[in-house]
């Protein structure tokens, strides 16, 4: 009886460790879904004919706050989550730098 029930659990075991697995995999094809559809296939559309990406920038004078649509370039992924380096596709054209900033800490 003792063996039945260690083969029972070991199979259950089994069987909740291959529905996380595949809870797993759901989870990180979603998230691969999403980082194409909000910001490589976005990006694509919104290039012009020398492959850049320019975007429209609003400074509120309300409360001082600088936003970007069309796209919206401040929505990128950060530097430390960019796990697919979506922000390599980001490049300055020769002789140009680009410069990332945050204001989170002022």
């Amino acid at each position: 009886m003792r063996l039945f029930r260690a083969r029972s659990w070991l199979w259950l075991t089994r069987k909740i460790f291959q529905a996380c697995m595949a809870l797993y995999s759901l989870t990180a094809i979603g998230s691969i879904d999403t980082m194409i559809s909000n910001f490589l296939t976005s990006l694509q559309f919104l290039a012009d004919e020398d492959s850049r990406v320019h975007c429209s920038l609003n400074f509120n004078t309300e409360t001082g706050r600088l936003s970007s649509r069309r796209p919206n370039l401040q929505n990128q992924p950060a530097l430390e989550k960019d796990k697919y380096q979506i922000r390599k596709a980001f490049q300055a054209s020769p002789g140009n730098n680009l410069i990332v900033g945050t204001l989170k800490r002022m």
